[in-house]
């Protein structure tokens, strides 16, 4: 019994000494290919380094200035719908001073045209008017919006007109809104804001897939010379450890 216990012991301290030699090995190919190389491929290496490091640079930056800019861009341009329906509300009650009906009739009628319109453009809208601490949604489309929380309509209250951003059911979305006295509430256009970013978020996972590849380019003519030598010397170790430890 003690003889077995003895020669386990052997065993695994002899396994656990090649497995050390083995390490030793691998350690000491890795030195040996860095000190084997020669100025020129120190100059890839670098060179390949610093590219990645400026092509992620340059990528970020660029997905910053370019969302900040179609941030701002498609803020304008709600601000512009919700002021031009404002006007046309004002000019249809004057025409429909006396029915009140016909009045939200042709109103409605608008704006699914401005609905319409930004959907062409990929920009799903949802419109709201809030009365009171309530938010009733105009009736031309059958599109139900996002539940809007207390929290947000005592900001669009507070604010009065504007343009704010916040998150609704998981979605963020970008918020226009205003007081108009036509219908005696403050009209307010909602539009996800993944819906006009989306290009940008494409464009930018373009611009990373090609650091990637560009990137990994360089290192494989880099690295190709010695990949087949370190397969190569693993392989044959794996194969003596397994043959002795047999």
């Amino acid at each position: 019994m003690l003889g077995k216990e003895f020669d386990c012991m052997e065993f695994k301290a002899r396994y656990s000494g090649k497995k050390k030699d083995i390490s030793d090995k691998k350690r000491g190919f890795i030195r040996r290919f860095l000190e084997d190389l020669n100025l020129t491929y120190r100059l890839v290496l670098i060179f390949t380094i610093l590219l990645s490091l400026s092509i992620f640079t340059l990528g970020f930056i660029s997905y910053q200035l370019m969302s900040k800019e179609m941030v701002e861009k498609i803020e304008n341009r709600l601000v512009r719908e919700v002021e031009l329906t404002g006007q046309m509300a004002s000019n249809l009650q004057f025409l429909y001073v006396t029915d009140e009906d016909y009045f939200l009739q042709q109103l409605n009628q608008s704006l699914r045209a401005q609905h319409g319109e930004l959907l062409k453009e990929k920009m799903p809208s949802y419109y709201v008017y809030i009365r009171g601490d309530e938010v009733h949604p105009f009736r031309f489309s059958e599109n139900k919006p996002p539940e809007v929380s207390k929290g947000l309509i005592e900001e669009i209250q507070k604010t009065g007109k504007g343009v704010i951003h916040e998150t609704l059911e998981g979605r963020e979305f970008t918020f226009a809104f205003q007081p108009m006295e036509e219908i005696d509430a403050t009209f307010v256009l909602m539009v996800p804001t993944k819906s006009y970013l989306e290009p940008v978020y494409h464009l930018a996972t373009i611009f990373i897939y090609r650091g990637y590849c560009y990137r990994f380019d360089y290192l494989s003519l880099f690295c190709s010379k010695y990949y087949l030598s370190f397969d190569n010397f693993t392989d044959e170790n794996a194969g003596g450890s397994g043959g002795e430890a047999t």
